[in-house]
């Protein structure tokens, strides 16, 4: 059961990442600009959060004891936090009222009850996807250790 909890994870985390990087392109060939559409017009941080159910599915994956999800949490909350206050001051430098007006209609965590209705010309491509497939990677040593355990 935890390895498929940790499997789910990770996919999830996979999946809106791949989502974001189609709007976002921030590891494509493309002019960064402000962006609102997409994921990023439910929450201003969905690569955060993707990163933490990545990092809790490979602890539950791991069936690591049940303390280290706590501490897991604890971890991605604080070195997140400490990210994206750095990255939000830049990107108010740099995008001024546009950038405070999409803080002040977008949560930063929680997807917001009144969603932004942000026109988005975005497709995935074959590049969002090639710049996320490593990913699912992180399972490996987990796999290669359930599939031991269980063979010998």
């Amino acid at each position: 059961p935890a390895l498929g909890l940790g499997i789910a994870l990770v996919a999830a985390g996979a999946i809106v990442r791949i989502w974001a990087q189609v709007h976002l392109g921030y590891r494509l060939k493309r002019r960064m600009a402000l962006v609102t559409c997409g994921p990023f017009r439910l929450c201003r941080n969905p690569i955060y959060l993707a990163n933490s159910a990545i990092v809790l599915g490979i602890v539950a994956a791991s069936e690591a004891p049940w303390m280290w999800i706590p501490l897991t949490v604890a971890w991605c909350a604080l070195v997140f936090r400490a990210v994206v206050a750095y990255e939000e001051a830049r990107l108010r430098r740099t995008y001024g009222d546009a950038y405070r007006e999409y803080c002040r209609t977008v949560g930063a965590w929680w997807p917001t009850r009144q969603h932004v209705a942000v026109p988005c010309a975005h497709q995935l491509t074959r590049e969002a996807v090639l710049a996320e497939a490593t990913v699912p990677l992180v399972l490996v040593p987990v796999l290669v250790r359930a599939f031991l355990l269980h063979r010998l």
